[in-house]
Formats: structure tokens, C-alpha cells, sequence
């Protein structure tokens, strides 16, 4: 990592640490285990089978295709990168792998930016649209912002699991698109 990036994600990391507050550590903590690896597969595959239940193929496709392509690139870059976590001085808890890409923050908006898609593109009743949208951007803001303030990652972790979990949503839109168009029903 740039000098100038380390030195600015350590001033924010340091500070957020400085400014905690028990209620948001609780807040981002329970937030934090929602998105965690098992929560984000049982997640995935619940909303697989009821895509694929209701006879959205494509949609189902699209989004497993989404959280793969999101799992895949964010371990890559973990384990080439190898950047380690803010020090345990700032951190709520301790995990154990490495930092660069906030694989949470990728996750969530690999996940919500298709839930996104979906609501864009089949949802026509105007409140549970809406709902669905702001759900989308809120969810994965607030992980993203709730990694960064317990300790557990630096800024950039997070703007890179960002990056990721949006190219991962576009690839599971694509495919998706593309099954729908080749008529991939039951």
C-alpha cells in the first residue's frame, strides 16, 4: 500500500477508535456478524432457491454468479495482497485474516446491489421498491463504515470491497441478463 493511503487510513482508523461509543460498537458488532462468511451463504442460498423456487432462473443464477464472483476475487486479492489488519490498539476484536479487500463490505454490496437489480427491474409496487433500494444502499454503507469504525479494516479495505462487490453485482446483472434472453426458464 501507498505511504500517503496507509497514513491516511491510520488517522481515520485511529480516530474513529479514539470516538467509540458502546451502543455503535453493539450496533456495528451485530451488523458485523450478519454479514459474516456463513450468514452471506445462508443468505445466498435462500435467495437462490426462492429465485429459482418462483421460476427466476436467471435471477438465481445471476446472484449465485454475483456472490461467487465476489468470494473469488476478494481471497485472491486477500492472499496476494496480504495486508494486515489495523493493530489489536484499535480493534474491537481480533480476526485472522488479512485486511485488503473488507471482504464484509464486497459481500454486502455484491449481495444488495443485485437484491438492487431485482427490485430496479421486477418491482413495480412504488413502496416496497423504494424500500428495497434504500435497504440496498444502507445495508452495505453501513458495513462498509461499521468495519472501518470497529478497527477491523482500513478505509482503503473498504473502498476496495466496494469496487469489488459492484463489479461482482454487474457480472451477476450480465448473466443473468443474458440467461433471461436465451429464454432459460423451467
Amino acid at each position: 500500500m501507498p505511504e500517503s493511503v496507509r497514513v491516511f487510513d491510520l488517522a481515520i482508523v485511529q480516530t474513529l477508535a479514539d470516538s467509540r461509543s458502546e451502543p455503535l460498537v453493539s450496533f456495528f458488532s451485530v451488523l458485523s456478524a450478519l454479514g459474516d462468511t456463513e450468514a452471506m451463504i445462508i443468505a445466498t442460498l435462500v435467495g437462490v432457491t426462492l429465485l429459482y423456487s418462483q421460476g427466476h432462473k436467471p435471477l438465481a443464477v445471476g446472484l449465485l454468479t454475483a456472490m461467487i464472483s465476489s468470494t473469488f476475487l476478494t481471497v485472491l486479492l486477500k492472499f496476494s495482497i496480504a495486508e494486515a489488519r489495523p493493530d489489536a490498539l484499535y480493534s474491537v476484536y481480533v480476526e485472522s485474516t488479512y485486511s485488503f479487500p473488507s471482504g464484509h463490505t464486497s459481500a454486502a454490496f455484491a449481495f444488495f446491489g443485485f437484491l438492487a437489480y431485482i427490485a430496479l427491474t421486477r418491482e413495480r409496487h412504488g413502496t416496497l421498491r423504494n424500500f428495497v433500494i434504500a435497504l440496498a444502499i444502507l445495508y452495505p454503507v453501513l458495513m462498509a463504515f461499521g468495519r472501518v469504525y470497529l478497527g477491523l479494516h482500513y478505509v482503503s479495505d473498504v473502498i476496495a470491497g466496494c469496487a469489488i462487490g459492484l463489479l461482482s453485482a454487474a457480472i451477476g446483472v450480465i448473466v443473468a441478463q443474458k440467461l433471461g434472453s436465451q429464454k432459460f426458464r423451467k
